[in-house]
Order: structure tokens, then C-alpha cells, then sequence
């Protein structure tokens, strides 16, 4: 399966106003239509006037910029309007409130050794009216069935336009649906239906008269080595199609929902795909229009994904657990301007595609442990994505230390919403929304949503 490819083409949102700046470098030299030099060193650009900036592309030449700031001079003075403990790498879009300037500044805080950023670039996005930019949150039964959980953080339903209710509903090899206990931790189990119904409950009230599309998940079998869950699948799929479309459709219909989405991870081969599309194919015939159907994608680029290009009506990409060569499993250019080109090249349309964005931390060694963000969100404040040192309740604390994590914090996640609305995706996607923070809390992610749609779209 290829990797994600090259960013050599990536989304720019109208003319550069760089172009006919005045430019200075100090602490390196210029370099092509950026600058180069090590930690420290600065790149200004003067406009001739009074302008207008929302937006900074940085491209990077490797990967040894660690931390980065952007100020805008006014009334006279620079200040800082933008800052990143993070790599740039080789695409860096950098989202922030309108701002009039004269000059921007652009400086380098941190580098592992000499850098080289091959581009500078300025924009002042254009606000939009887009009624119809999803938001959408995963949302586990486990979430849900907690009463106290879902409430401290019900003020995010205000910015969520969609729920995909996840984990409460399985589906066997023959093509019957069940419902799977939930095990709490204290090895306590709660069955599996009275999970669902009091969970379905929970969430509408919480939703209230909000008007937030509340869409079911179906997993499949989990038995066995890959190849034989797929081999599972494909019964369901296959054999035993028209038994879970039935099933499907009825608890559709009676618990009120108003879609459908999957999460098979993954079809491994093209008989996988197939079956999986057809099956899709369908689905959405049985469908007729009266739901929405969608499913999770991977981060990695497969020719065989252009099968579900045609029969979904959301495709939700998983814009994380992609680790690059440093262990940060949700890296800006590694997860979002690429992926949506390899998803466009498959077919895909933009208004069909949310970009997934995790409201979690993996660690840098690639270890099998996801940290809600929730935990360490005072920590990291609104500029760092990579927490390190001692963690609480970790599993894999080993003595005094434990291993380094990669996050999404308030700014990346901003800075994705932006890039989502600029590029005319159809939305964004969250995983998931019992990792967040409370909505009132100055921290909360999809309070950083929240706040990019304010700024980048036009009232009605």
C-alpha cells in the first residue's frame, strides 16, 4: 500500500502577498522565497500598505524547524499572532484571526540543525457562507451510557452537526445484529441492549432541539487473524447480504437515526474490496435516498478505495495513527494536505470528504496506548502538540519516565478546521468526543473548531 505522497502540489487559498514584499533575513541568507539558517533567525516581510493576513504557509525542506512564530506589526509594534512547538516539515499551514498588518515577521525558535524553509506565503482567506460544513464527533456507547461524561461536555453539541454513535451495535458473519456488553473497570458488565437503549437516550436528551444528525456504526466480526475477519466480512457482505441490509435497515428505522456508517479495518485485498463495495452498492439502493451513508478511510493511499468512491455519501478520512519518522502520528502535512489529494485522486469528491483529526496522543515510540487529550490539555496549552515526562495512570510508565506523545492541540486543530473550510472539504471529524475537555473550558477542542468557523465563515 502506497504511503502518502508529495506535497508539491498542496492546497494554496489565492494570491501570495509576499509576492511584492520587502524582505529581510537576519541570523541566515535567503532561500528561494524563504529563508535558511539556524535557531533564531528571522524572515520579515514589509507590505507597502496596510494589509490584511489570516493565513501563513511555510514549506520546509526536511524537518529540523521544532518550534516556530509568526507577529504582525501594528500600530508600529510586532506581535505575536501565531506560535507552534512543532515541526513545520513540508507543509505548514498556519491559520489565525484576521489581522491588519505592515509587515509580518516570521522566526525560527528551535531547530535540530541548520534549516531550510523554501517558501514563505501570506493569504488573507476570503470568509464563506458554507451552511452545510459538517462537524462530526464520534461518540462511544461507553461515552454515552455515562450520564456524568456526556454532560460535563453537552455544551460541544452547539458547533456538532453530526454524531456517529459508535460500539453499541455488531454484526456476525451471518448477516444478525448484536449488541455487545459493556465491561466496566471493575470488570463489571452491563448487557449489551440495555447499554444501547439507555445510551440512544442519553445522547437525545443531551442533543435536545439542537437539529444534530445522530448516524448509527456498524462493526463487524473482531474474531480470529486479519485475513480471517475478513473472510468474516465477507460472508456478511456477501453471502448473507440481504440478512444485514434487512437488519440494518429496521434498526435504522425504529431508533429514528438518519444514517449509516462503518469502520472495517480494513479490507486487505481486492476480493475485500469488492465484496465491501458491492456490498455498499447495495446498501445505498435499499437506502433510496432517506439516510446518509458513510464510512471511516484510511490514512494510507490504496487504488481499491476508489471502489467506495461512488456508493458513500461521507467518506470520514482517519487522519491519524499514520506515524512518520518522528513517531508523530498526526503530523499537518502527513495527515491532512496530502491524504485529501490522494483521496481526490481516487475519485473521491471534496464535499464528500471529512478530515479526521484525533482528540489524542499517541506515543512517539509507536507503543499501543492512546492519552485523551483531556489529560494533559493544561499542559500543552494552546501551541504544543508533544507532551513528554510523567504521565498519571500511564501504562507505560516505567519508573519515572514515560515515552513521549504526539497531539492535535487547540492550535493544529484550528489550524485543520481552516484548512478543511478553505479547501471545500465537506467537514471534519473527531475521534472522539469523550477526550475532550468541557466545552466551557478556554482549552476545548471543539471550542478551537468552534472558533475557526467563526472567523473564516460569512454570516447568512
Amino acid at each position: 500500500m502506497a504511503r502518502n505522497g508529495s506535497n508539491s502540489a498542496a492546497f494554496s487559498p489565492g494570491e501570495n502577498l509576499l509576492q511584492n514584499a520587502s524582505v529581510t533575513v537576519h541570523g541566515g541568507e535567503r532561500a528561494g522565497n524563504g529563508f535558511s539558517g539556524h535557531a533564531g533567525a528571522t524572515f520579515t516581510a514589509e507590505f507597502s500598505a496596510l494589509t490584511t493576513v489570516n493565513t501563513v504557509i511555510l514549506r520546509e525542506n526536511g524537518t529540523s524547524c521544532r518550534g516556530f512564530s509568526v507577529e504582525a506589526k501594528i500600530d508600529g509594534k510586532f506581535r505575536q499572532i501565531y506560535a507552534q512547538d512543532d515541526k513545520i516539515g513540508e507543509y505548514r499551514y498556519c491559520a489565525f484571526p484576521e489581522v491588519e498588518t505592515t509587515a509580518l515577521r516570521v522566526t525560527v525558535r528551535q531547530a535540530e540543525t541548520r534549516f531550510t524553509l523554501t517558501s514563505v506565503e501570506a493569504y488573507c482567506v476570503p470568509k464563506k457562507r458554507v451552511p452545510d460544513f459538517r462537524v462530526t464527533a464520534y461518540l462511544t456507547a461507553e461515552t454515552a451510557y455515562d450520564t456524568n461524561a456526556l454532560r460535563a461536555r453537552a455544551g460541544s453539541l452547539g458547533c456538532i452537526t453530526d454524531v456517529i454513535f459508535f460500539g453499541a451495535v455488531r454484526f456476525s458473519a451471518d448477516g444478525t445484529l448484536y449488541y455487545p456488553d459493556l465491561e466496566a473497570e471493575d470488570g463489571t458488565k452491563a448487557d449489551g441492549k440495555t447499554v444501547f437503549q439507555t445510551a440512544i437516550q442519553n445522547l437525545r436528551e443531551a442533543v435536545g432541539d439542537r437539529g444534530v444528525r445522530i448516524h448509527c456504526n456498524f462493526l463487524g466480526p473482531n474474531a480470529g487473524m486479519a485475513d480471517e475477519r475478513c473472510e468474516q466480512h465477507n460472508l456478511a457482505f456477501g453471502k448473507n447480504r440481504n440478512t444485514l441490509i434487512a437488519a440494518i435497515l429496521q434498526l435504522i428505522e425504529t431508533n429514528g437515526f438518519d444514517g449509516i456508517f462503518f469502520d472495517y479495518e480494513y479490507p486487505r485485498r481486492l476480493k475485500d474490496w469488492l465484496t465491501f463495495s458491492r456490498f455498499l452498492a447495495a446498501l445505498k439502493k435499499k437506502i433510496n435516498g432517506r439516510f446518509v451513508l458513510g464510512a471511516a478511510v484510511p490514512v494510507w493511499k490504496n487504488l481499491w478505495e476508489a471502489l467506495l468512491a461512488r456508493p458513500l455519501d461521507v467518506a470520514e478520512i482517519m487522519g491519524y495513527d499514520a506515524f512518520d519518522a518522528d513517531g508523530h502520528h498526526a503530523a499537518f502535512g502527513n495527515t491532512t494536505s496530502s491524504l485529501v489529494a490522494n483521496y481526490q485522486s481516487l475519485g473521491f469528491a471534496r464535499r464528500r470528504l471529512d478530515l479526521g483529526m484525533p482528540f489524542y496522543a499517541r506515543p512517539v515510540d509507536g507503543g499501543l496506548y492512546w492519552y485523551a487529550y483531556s489529560e494533559e490539555a493544561h499542559t500543552l496549552g494552546t501551541s504544543c502538540n508533544i507532551a513528554q515526562g510523567t504521565l498519571a495512570n500511564c501504562p507505560e510508565t516505567q519508573g519515572a519516565q514515560s515515552p513521549a506523545r504526539y497531539y492535535n492541540g487547540w492550535q493544529t486543530v484550528y489550524d485543520k478546521t481552516a484548512y478543511a473550510l478553505d479547501a471545500d472539504l465537506g467537514g471534519v471529524m473527531v475521534w472522539h468526543y469523550g477526550y475532550d475537555l468541557p466545552s466551557a473550558d478556554a482549552l476545548s477542542l471543539f471550542g478551537a473548531i468552534r472558533r475557526a468557523l467563526e472567523d473564516r465563515t460569512a454570516q447568512a
